[in-house]
């Protein structure tokens, strides 16, 4: 039987380099023996959320610009389907954190051995019986990708990202499945609220370019894709690099920056800085120890 289907990758890939990252206010969610000891940060109540929304909602309308209707009327739009997103939220006050743990664990072997149905059987589950516990969905999402199912990651990671509102993977995962359904005005109001918790990252930058191109938001992508260019440094990202360039003397004309001479000195800087690190390394290894 053939597999899923493989996702072609447009967009620079959620960050997997090493663990993923926490800010404070979520750590303390991540693994507590019993789901009645911990504290009411843990599990936030319907009006905290709510709350969130509100101020998620002034963001989406706050502009300079108040009275173009091609900003104000995307953002009530995305104002609309956050309501909708929130509208039934998961039960509160009573999740079992050590059930999860173990639902997520029997999920991972299951994923290992190959049974991905039954895999996410167990981490949907999982999120059932403690909306807040983060790695249920971390696990998920890795199932979910390859197949491109975005519905169940819009649905379970626009509740979590509202009652979790520092929980950056949630927000970037969500803000890519938004893009590849074509909801940009929603992928924007994610990539932005990333950058805000991870503001020297490079790859939130391109996908919000993107998604401003295609709502004909020509000056905020290139001020996205100039942020992109300033901070991206990986040699494994020159196809991206190439391309934010292209679109960027697109939108504003011919760039230094993309002329042949400049573009010659920066391989030449590449390769240099390479050398060096080689020398580096062969002196380390030929130094008496």
């Amino acid at each position: 039987m053939a597999g899923p289907p493989r996702m072609t990758v447009t967009h620079p890939p959620i960050p997997t380099r090493g663990p993923v990252r926490y800010e404070r206010s979520d750590k303390a969610t991540q693994d507590r023996p019993s789901s009645f000891q911990t504290r009411v940060t843990d599990h936030p109540s319907p009006w905290r959320c709510y709350f969130r929304l509100l101020v998620l909602a002034s963001r989406i309308l706050g502009s300079r610009s108040r009275t173009r209707t091609d900003v104000v009327l995307p953002r009530a739009s995305a104002l609309l389907a956050l309501l909708a997103a929130v509208a039934i939220q998961p039960g509160f006050g009573h999740a079992d954190r050590a059930g999860a743990r173990a639902l997520v664990e029997e999920g991972q072997k299951l994923a290992t051995a190959g049974r991905s149905a039954a895999a996410i059987d167990h981490l949907v589950r999982a999120i059932d019986e403690d909306p807040d516990y983060l790695p249920a969905y971390e696990a998920a999402v890795k199932l979910w990708l390859p197949g491109e199912e975005w519905g169940p990651i819009i649905q379970h990671l626009a509740r979590v990202t509202l009652r979790h509102p520092r929980y950056a993977f949630g927000w970037y995962t969500l803000a890519f499945a938004y893009r590849r359904t074509g909801r940009h005005d929603l992928a924007v109001l994610c990539y932005r609220q990333y950058i805000e918790l991870r503001p020297d990252e490079a790859d939130p930058y391109f996908g919000l370019a993107m998604s401003l191109m295609s709502q004909n938001r020509g000056e905020e992508a290139a001020a996205a894709l100039e942020g992109y260019l300033a901070r991206e440094r990986r040699p494994s990202q020159r196809e991206f690099v190439a391309r934010a360039r292209r679109e960027l003397a697109r939108l504003r004309g011919p760039d230094v920056s993309v002329t042949p001479g400049h573009i010659a000195w920066e391989l030449l800087a590449r390769a240099l800085e390479r050398a060096r690190h080689a020398a580096r390394a062969a002196g380390r290894a030929l130094s008496p120890r």
